[in-house]
């Protein structure tokens, strides 16, 4: 009896042990089987917000099929206005490429005439400073011009004077051609009642049509004298060169000379 109660304690240890162990490990599968329910529930809970996200998305995807399908629709009417006005604007392309190749050339024809005309006014302001310089070119011949009219009036004036006293003097050469006539007379009435004379000296006369200069000895430097008009007759008396001494016949009042030895030269002028 004793063994067997020793025997059965045993047993009933060793079942009372695996009990335990199979309820410890029971309870392990139990809390495994939890949390994997839990785990699928919450992929249930993601499958189901999947689905009705897919729901969605078809729904939208249904009404941008629609929309594309109106959008098709709409563009397939407005192409063929599309393909006009892509045909206009090909057009407008050309014309306006057209136009601006006519502006290029507008442009080198303007740069043409703007360097024409930058050549043009230096032309003109080198005719502008030209045209300067001749007028007062101009000024100084008439201020040149003015002189000599000026001077022209005073020999006019000179020569009305000269003309006057060349008057006076042919007066005097006629009077003095009275006089030698007379003289010759008388030279003539001596020689017929035997008178000795000297013989007589042949006389010039001055032909230069402006008179001549009679000078102090016989050179074109020497000091002028006085100018003996056309037609006064002179007596020669020597030569040197070009020039002839001369005396000069004629009358002067007594009280405008004086004294003199130098003899006097006169050339033709």
């Amino acid at each position: 009896m004793g063994k067997l109660s020793g025997g059965y304690f045993w047993v009933m240890t060793v079942l009372l042990v695996g009990l335990v162990i199979l309820a410890f490990v029971a309870g392990q599968r139990e809390d495994e089987k939890l949390a994997a329910l839990s785990e699928v529930s919450a992929k249930q809970q993601e499958i189901e917000q999947l689905q009705a996200r897919l729901a969605e998305l078809a729904k939208s995807s249904s009404n941008f099929d629609s929309l594309l399908s109106e959008k098709n629709t709409v563009i397939n009417e407005i192409k063929p206005e599309l393909d006009l006005q892509a045909g206009k604007n090909a057009e407008y392309e050309k014309k306006i490429q057209q136009y601006d190749d006519q502006i290029a050339a507008y442009n080198t024809q303007l740069q043409t005439i703007e360097a024409k005309y930058q050549d043009v006014i230096q032309s003109n302001q080198q005719l502008s400073q030209q045209f300067v310089a001749s007028e007062q070119a101009l000024n100084a011949e008439r201020a040149k011009l003015s002189t000599a009219i000026q001077a022209y009036s005073q020999i006019e004036h000179t020569n009305q004077k000269l003309t006057e006293q060349l008057a006076d003097k042919n007066k005097e050469i006629e009077a003095l051609f009275v006089e030698l006539s007379h003289a010759m007379d008388q030279i003539k009435h001596n020689q017929a009642g035997g008178v000795a004379v000297s013989p007589v000296v042949e006389m010039l006369m001055v032909s230069g049509k402006f008179g001549v200069n009679l000078r102090v000895e016989a050179s074109s430097e020497s000091k002028k004298l006085l100018t003996i008009p056309k037609g006064v007759k002179i007596e020669p008396l020597d030569s040197v060169g070009n020039w002839l001494k001369v005396r000069v016949e004629g009358y002067v009042f007594n009280k405008l000379v004086a004294a003199a030895t130098e003899e006097r030269m006169i050339t033709v002028e």
